[in-house]
């Protein structure tokens, strides 16, 4: 039989972890969001300047690059993830439930 207990809180993590990726995609969906805005601002209003500053484009790219790590945090999760469920699916257990 396999590692139910290891299964079942694998499945609990993997869960959690796919929550976190979405939650990661509407991250970058809202930035996009945001640069649009700013684009269209910038053209409807030329003259001011203030809403287009290097410290909103600087805040902007640490987000940016923030969600990547994050994404590539996120890979390596699932693939280990992936593996200990593996692991846990091959090793026989004398568990018995409750």
């Amino acid at each position: 039989m396999p590692d139910q207990p290891s299964l079942d809180h694998l499945q609990e993590i993997d869960y959690l972890t796919q929550r976190l990726i979405a939650l990661e995609t509407q991250a970058a969906q809202s930035l996009e969001e945001v640069r649009a805005v700013i684009q269209r601002y910038d053209q409807a209003h030329p003259e001011n300047g203030a809403a287009h500053t290097p410290r909103l484009d600087a805040a902007i790219q640490l987000i940016e690059q923030c969600l990547h790590s994050d994404s590539d945090a996120h890979n390596q999760l699932v693939a280990e993830i992936n593996a200990a469920r593996d692991t846990a699916q091959a090793r026989e257990t004398e568990y018995q439930p409750t």
